[in-house]
């Protein structure tokens, strides 16, 4: 999508740069012929206001009836029709369509970048979200290698904890039969020798 995004700016860039050579191709023009000759008298000289009067006034009523642009205008023009026509056609109506090729191309270039920002911004959205998703996985893989670890540890504790409880088991089962058989030796032993052993009273006497 950054691949996508580059061409559609080198696009734009390209457009542009022509759009640009085209517009200053026609102010080169419009300049040329607009600019008067030495001798030329000031009241000749089609000036910027006129220029800017002429233009709103095709745009609001078309390329036609000069003879009424003062009047449609309220806005005194010293120019007779056939100069009105003559100026437009060679001169402001490429000037403005120039300018409205410039203002369509501005508008589609403002379109095309907004698109690409909007492509770009999905992207690291996508990004972001996968990379919290392998993280997110990788938490949970180490607390189940967490868990597993803890589960064995847990085992191992409790087999070696029933191991000692037997050990203890076995060696007091050990003990308590070789009491038994030094008992019973030492009563046999009593009764060789004609004592009977003496029984404990329960008060210790």
């Amino acid at each position: 999508m950054l691949q996508l995004g580059s061409v559609v700016v080198v696009e734009m860039v390209g457009r542009e740069e022509e759009l640009i050579s085209d517009l200053s191709r026609i102010i080169s023009r419009h300049i040329e012929f607009c600019s008067p000759l030495v001798e030329t008298k000031d009241r000749q000289r089609w000036r910027a206001e006129e220029d800017a009067l002429l233009c709103a006034y095709v745009k609001q009523y078309g390329a036609r009836e000069w003879n009424l642009v003062s009047h449609r205008m309220n806005t005194p023009l010293n120019r007779d029709a056939k100069s009105c026509l003559e100026r437009w056609n060679n001169c402001c109506r490429e000037l403005e369509e120039g300018h409205r090729a410039w203002a369509a191309h501005r508008k589609e270039a403002a379109w095309r970048l907004r698109r690409v920002e909007l492509q770009l911004e999905s992207e690291k959205a996508c990004r972001r979200r996968e990379k919290m998703e392998e993280i997110e996985s990788k938490i949970k893989a180490l607390r189940e290698e967490q868990n597993t670890a803890l589960d064995r540890i847990e085992a191992e504790y409790r087999e070696q904890l029933e191991g000692l409880r037997g050990d203890a088991e076995a060696k007091e089962q050990k003990l308590t039969e070789q009491w038994a058989s030094k008992h019973v030796h030492l009563t046999k032993f009593l009764e060789q020798m004609g004592c009977r052993p003496r029984v404990a009273e329960p008060n210790g006497r």
